[in-house]
């Protein structure tokens, strides 16, 4: 899935749902609580988005990951296998109150956000009924080219994701 979801959304959204995959388990595929399983997702994961960077074909992708596996490249089974993942994790926490843009229209217009603290997806039109309500604080609407548009209020936080 990280693969797919490096084409569909980019590596940095990959990595963020796989991370939170792993720091919730049950909420996705992934049941187990042990260290050594987490171990082996979160390499499978990064070899995933490795893979998911070089094309935008699915079946290229599928290709790609069958060769990988072949050639030992991923964790089969996690209890036998001394690899240890030391890539990239970030803190969730720091991501609090975020809201990431997950689509995007072929001009670069914001189309679906997804709230990384309640783990929710809205369309363009939902996330700036919400922000009229007041339930995302750290956002505003701001009018660009003649439409509504969500941005982040400014703050210190960087890279400000929101």
């Amino acid at each position: 899935m990280s693969g797919v979801f490096t084409q569909e959304y980019g590596e940095v959204i990959a990595n963020a749902f796989g991370v939170m995959n792993e720091i919730a388990p049950g909420s996705g595929s992934s049941t187990s609580y042990s260290s050594n399983s987490k171990n082996m997702d979160l390499w499978n994961n990064l070899i995933g988005r490795r893979y998911g960077k070089k094309t935008k074909s699915r079946l290229r992708l599928f290709k790609f990951l069958i060769k990988a596996l072949k050639k030992g490249e991923l964790i089969i089974n996690p209890d036998n296998d001394s690899r240890k993942f030391t890539g990239k994790i970030f803190d969730l926490n720091s991501l609090k109150d975020k809201v990431i843009v997950i689509k995007e229209s072929k001009k670069g217009k914001n189309l679906m956000y997804f709230d990384l603290q309640k783990m929710k997806m809205l369309s363009k039109q939902d996330f700036l009924f919400e922000i009229k309500l007041g339930n995302y604080p750290k956002y505003e609407i701001r009018i660009m080219r003649g439409e509504d548009t969500p941005v982040s209020k400014k703050d210190k936080m960087i890279p400000n994701l929101g």
